[in-house]
């Protein structure tokens, strides 16, 4: 699923896949991958377009907000902010119990978690 949202012959690909009546909506979500591994531009395009749900979640419970942090992408503070001006649940914790500011310490850089502080996560 993460090649889906990494290249550009994808994008065509996951669309034709969408036209048809294929669902991408399982656990995890197309979003959730397209915020971990995809551009800025495919989340945009599975939320605009498609209407994937913001607080869509995993088996681990976790929204696409988790996903974000884990991204292999340098567009993590974009990824963030567009979340964040839908108005998405930064409060929300996964089956373990931990917030997303929790969780980035322990996965990412210590860059991304001083980013989510300055944003107003908390734990």
């Amino acid at each position: 699923m993460s090649a889906i949202c990494s290249t550009s012959q994808s994008l065509q690909k996951v669309e034709l896949l969408l036209d048809k009546g294929a669902k991408l909506d399982s656990s995890p979500n197309i979003l959730h991958y397209a915020c971990q591994y995809g551009s800025l531009g495919r989340v945009k395009y599975f939320i605009k377009k498609k209407g994937f749900n913001l607080e869509s979640r995993d088996d681990n419970n976790r929204t696409p907000l988790f996903s974000c942090v884990l991204t292999k992408r340098n567009n993590f503070i974009n990824k963030i902010d567009l979340l964040m001006s839908m108005n998405v649940n930064k409060m929300v914790r996964d089956k373990n119990n931990l917030s997303v500011l929790q969780f980035a310490r322990q996965h990412a850089r210590k860059t991304r978690v001083k980013y989510l502080i300055e944003k107003g996560f908390t734990d």
